[in-house]
C-alpha cells in the first residue's frame, strides 16, 4: 500500500473522530466511544490533522511522507510540552500517542 493510499485513510479516520467528538451519543460524558478524554480543542485538532491527510494522500508519496514526519514529531513532543499546563489524562493516552508519533516517523 502506498504512503499516500495510507495518509488518505489516516485523514479520514482522524475527521471521523474530530466528528464523533461533537456527537453526544458517541461522547457520553467527555470520553470519545467511553474511552478516550475528548473537549472542543482535540476535536479541532483531530478535524484539522484528519483534513491534512486527506490533502497530502491525495497530493504524492512525497507529501504524504512529510506529514507522516511532522505529525510524529508533534505527537510525540506536544504531550510532553503541554504537562506543565494540562493535567495528565492516563498513561494509556500517553502511550497511544508515543505509538501513533513513532510510526509516523519511521513510515
Amino acid at each position: 500500500m502506498s504512503l499516500k493510499r495510507i495518509a488518505l485513510i489516516f485523514g479520514v479516520i482522524f475527521v471521523i473522530v474530530g466528528v464523533l467528538g461533537w456527537v453526544p451519543a458517541f461522547n457520553p460524558d467527555g470520553k470519545l466511544l467511553g474511552l478516550f478524554d475528548v473537549n472542543p480543542a482535540h476535536n479541532l485538532v483531530h478535524l484539522a490533522t484528519g483534513i491534512v491527510g486527506i490533502i497530502a494522500g491525495m497530493s504524492s508519496d512525497k507529501a504524504s511522507k512529510t506529514l507522516f514526519q511532522v505529525f510524529g514529531v508533534i505527537y510525540a513532543v506536544a504531550p510532553h510540552a503541554l504537562r506543565a499546563w494540562v493535567p495528565s489524562r492516563g498513561l494509556g493516552r500517553q502511550m497511544l500517542r508515543e505509538r501513533a508519533a513513532i510510526e509516523a516517523v519511521v513510515a
